[in-house]
């Protein structure tokens, strides 16, 4: 582990932002991490999955079917569909991953904000998150800064 002071606070509970802020917005979304920044969050945590030629991008699940629009364009990607009736990350090259759009995973949950949002990489969150800080830092929990709390998955 570590023994940074930030990580184990006497003063109030550790705040881990669970892919994002997905109560309000899709999960793993540009929107979802800039919520959790904004709000104070210690850590945002991000679930990487690997794509067919090599990138890193934030996605919990291996399959895509319930956190993206990827059913509205199954006819385009029919040929990816695997024999148990889902569409995988690491059949995809990153530049198809970025045709498709991030929906919320629970119907309780607003879909209001459905196909607004891209699927992002690992280097595209830690810009994001930079330039948050640099152009309009936060106000909750400004005495620090906001860790990005990694978690690859590896999935066949």
């Amino acid at each position: 582990m570590t023994d940074a002071s930030y990580f184990y606070r006497d003063d109030r509970p550790l705040i881990i932002a669970h892919r994002g802020s997905h109560g309000h917005f899709p999960e793993h979304s540009l929107g979802g991490y800039a919520d959790a920044y904004y709000s104070g969050a210690d850590f945002i945590e991000l679930d990487l999955q690997i794509t067919k030629d090599g990138f890193l991008v934030c996605q919990h699940d291996a399959y895509l079917d319930d956190t993206t629009n990827i059913l509205q364009l199954e006819i385009a990607f029919a040929d990816r569909r695997r024999a148990d009736n889902k569409f995988y990350v690491n059949d995809f090259s990153l530049a198809e991953l970025k045709t498709l759009k991030r929906t919320q995973k629970y119907a309780e949950r607003s879909q209001k904000l459905n196909a607004n949002f891209q699927i992002l990489t690992l280097q595209e969150v830690i810009d994001d998150v930079r330039r948050m800080g640099r152009d309009r830092p936060r106000r909750k929990n400004s005495d620090a800064c906001v860790g990005l709390y990694i978690e690859l998955k590896h999935y066949q």
